[in-house]
């Protein structure tokens, strides 16, 4: 086996991500090449291990630039990442060669974020234990809807339809400006920094086909709310989600995450992916209030010596 590396998303890379269990939205062609064409700051990577001529497995990366040094994740944003393979030997070489990332000079640190256990880290990387909540479909929304989603979200879920609130698929520019200005605000009211610009969501719903969806939220022909939905293989993952302040009265959340669900049932999806929470308690109540069970994955991070002396350096300052 050799292992090499690449830097541009190839058709066997996709057609490895289309088919591997260990894959997520986040390995896909959609989502790395519309960051790299959003982002110019991050240079893509690729480890690619071939045996006999075929593409055994990939680990996707980035080289993100800051001033004179380099990070490299896999990848960026805290999204999923890690090795794609069937083997798990495979996937254990490639993260091996992903450390070697560290090398070159300048570059302060590597990680990746494994959500599928898919390889055996090996010695030199820290591990960090995150959470998301996951939803069983497989029973279908009506027993969703009957036996899990608990009793307050129905409730507020049907007041929102009573109060005049709708969901429906995002049409065009328009309605994904709608949406964007409300990320904006509520991001600004959160006194977060906002990560990405607009052309980086027009970007993901003009590639992404039937893998990107953008639900919006509507009361009285006016925007309130939206929602941003990748789906890979067997598995939903609720990527951004908002609605305006204003309208909290009308529960427009709960009426856009339970036509989520419904959409997903109704297309075979098994799993609804619901995101980290950052240890948010009124975030993980709502999760739970929907059905969303924990799970736990892992981020691993290895620092170079510049990377462990930089690091000791800011401690000591601050």
């Amino acid at each position: 086996m050799q292992i090499q590396t690449i830097d541009n998303y190839t058709g066997e890379l996709e057609d490895v991500a289309n088919n591997s269990d260990s894959a997520t939205f986040y390995h896909s062609r959609v989502w790395i090449e519309s960051l790299a064409a959003t982002f110019p700051r991050m240079d893509f990577r690729s480890l690619v291990a071939i045996s006999a001529g075929s593409v055994e497995g990939f680990l996707p990366y980035f080289v993100v630039r800051r001033g004179p040094f380099r990070v490299v994740w896999s990848l960026p944003f805290g999204t999923y990442g890690g090795p794609v393979a069937g083997d798990r030997r495979v996937a254990s070489a490639l993260v091996d060669e992903f450390s070697r990332t560290l090398l070159p000079a300048g570059v302060l640190v590597a990680g990746w974020v494994d959500f599928g256990d898919s390889a055996d880290p090996g010695a030199g990387w820290r591990r960090q234990v995150l959470e998301t909540h996951l939803i069983d479909l497989s029973n279908g929304f009506d027993t969703l809807w009957e036996s899990t989603i608990d009793r307050q979200r129905r409730k507020r879920t049907r007041r929102a339809e009573r109060l005049g609130v709708t969901v429906r698929l995002a049409e065009g520019e328009v309605d994904l400006h709608s949406y964007y200005s409300i990320y904006s605000d509520r991001i600004d009211q959160w006194g977060g920094r906002n990560q990405y610009p607009e052309r980086f969501f027009s970007m993901l719903l003009e590639r992404g086909g039937d893998s990107v969806r953008l639900y919006v939220a509507e009361h009285d022909g006016v925007v309130v709310g939206g929602h941003f939905n990748f789906y890979h293989r067997d598995m939903v993952t609720a990527w951004q989600g908002v609605t305006t302040r204003e309208s909290n009265h009308l529960q427009p959340g709960s009426l856009l995450y339970t036509r989520c669900l419904q959409d997903a049932c109704a297309r075979g999806y098994r799993v609804y992916n619901l995101g980290g929470s950052l240890d948010k308690q009124s975030l993980i109540e709502f999760k739970v209030s929907l059905g969303g069970v924990p799970y736990e994955y892992c981020l691993y991070t290895r620092w170079s010596l510049l990377g462990r002396a930089a690091a000791w350096v800011k401690r000591t300052v601050s």
